[in-house]
């Protein structure tokens, strides 16, 4: 994204110093992935981005900034394997606890579970799928499983799955909201 901002002038909007000619790109390349310059992957620095998460564990506290007092808005939230076990995001996966569905939007992580991060493989990969359930659970969560490494599979049957997850969510923003102004609406009578 630092690129492509760079490339449709933005980038140089917000910064003028990095300027759209050789000495620009020379300043623009210097800085990148350099301590004080700007980070290799998209961050809250970059023109246009809210945040893609990765590698300090953000990625579901910045989802759910995203979504208080945004009633209409489901941040759907890739997490991976690597990341979830940062501190920042195991916390992160209990901000489900201050959303309130009559008012606030809905966040869908997505774990996505490779078995990787950068120096040996992840715990949430090797436990039994059970026990993930049951964490996940703890968390507040309803676990879908979507497996396989089949792309033609694989996009057809996330795609469900999403489509599930989507009603779960409509289904319980409209009960909250209902039930949210029935109440206001008793209120008011009394």
């Amino acid at each position: 994204m630092g690129a492509n901002t760079y490339l449709e002038g933005t980038y140089t909007e917000v910064y003028p110093e990095i300027t759209e000619d050789e000495s620009g790109i020379h300043k623009l390349f210097r800085q990148f992935s350099f301590p004080g310059g700007i980070p290799f992957h998209v961050a809250p620095e970059t023109p246009g981005s809210l945040h893609e998460g990765g590698e300090l564990g953000c990625a579901l506290s910045h989802a759910f900034g995203a979504v208080f007092d945004n009633p209409n808005l489901i941040a759907a939230t890739v997490v991976g394997d690597g990341e979830a076990e940062t501190g920042p995001l195991a916390t992160g996966w209990h901000g489900n606890k201050f959303l309130k569905p009559a008012r606030d939007g809905a966040v869908m992580p997505i774990l996505h579970l490779n078995g990787y991060k950068i120096a040996n493989p992840t715990i949430l990969s090797i436990i039994p799928a059970e026990e993930l359930k049951s964490l996940l659970v703890g968390y507040g969560y309803e676990p879908f499983f979507v497996e396989g490494d089949d792309p033609s599979l694989m996009h057809p049957a996330m795609a469900e799955t999403v489509e599930v997850c989507i009603g779960r969510i409509h289904s319980i923003w409209q009960a909250a909201r209902v039930d949210e102004h029935c109440k206001a609406g008793l209120g008011i009578l009394t």
